[in-house]
């Protein structure tokens, strides 16, 4: 099952167009999954989004950003290359820039970022970031 709204525009006409957003999917046991426009929504628009008090919505809050935790559990990752090229990008303004360009999303931001840095880094292709997330800390939120 998918967990979606039905938002409408009017044009001036006075006629209504509608759109579907997928916000995730709800399993048998009403465990929501959060989707990509669930992660990449803000928080204003996330906190407007009602959802039945039956559902588990355990994961939808789950966060396990790259970084280091010194308050938490965190895994032992390799983060000193990554490190430099946040600080390149933070010196430089393009964390700044990418931040203005998507009205603020950090989210989108941290996975431009990681997918700006993986064929540098790494020389790997896009299809091995999930591989390579799970042994380097990233700026976007990995496995």
């Amino acid at each position: 099952m998918y967990a979606s709204t039905h938002p409408y525009t009017v044009t001036p006409e006075g006629k209504r167009n509608y759109s579907i957003l997928h916000w995730g999917t709800v399993d048998k046991d009403m465990k929501f999954t959060p989707g990509s426009q669930y992660i990449y929504a803000s928080l204003e628009e996330r906190s407007k989004l009602i959802f039945p008090e039956n559902w588990d919505m355990s994961l939808a809050d789950k966060r396990s950003h790259g970084r280091p935790s010194y308050d938490g559990a965190d895994l032992n990752r390799f983060y000193g290359d990554v490190w430099l090229l946040e600080q390149v990008a933070l010196k430089t303004g393009i964390r700044q820039d990418l931040l203005t360009a998507f009205e603020g999303n950090a989210e989108m931001v941290d996975d431009i970022l990681t997918l700006a840095f993986v064929p540098y880094l790494t020389g790997y292709t896009y299809n091995r970031l999930a591989r390579w997330q799970r042994i380097a800390k990233a700026p976007s939120r990995g496995n």
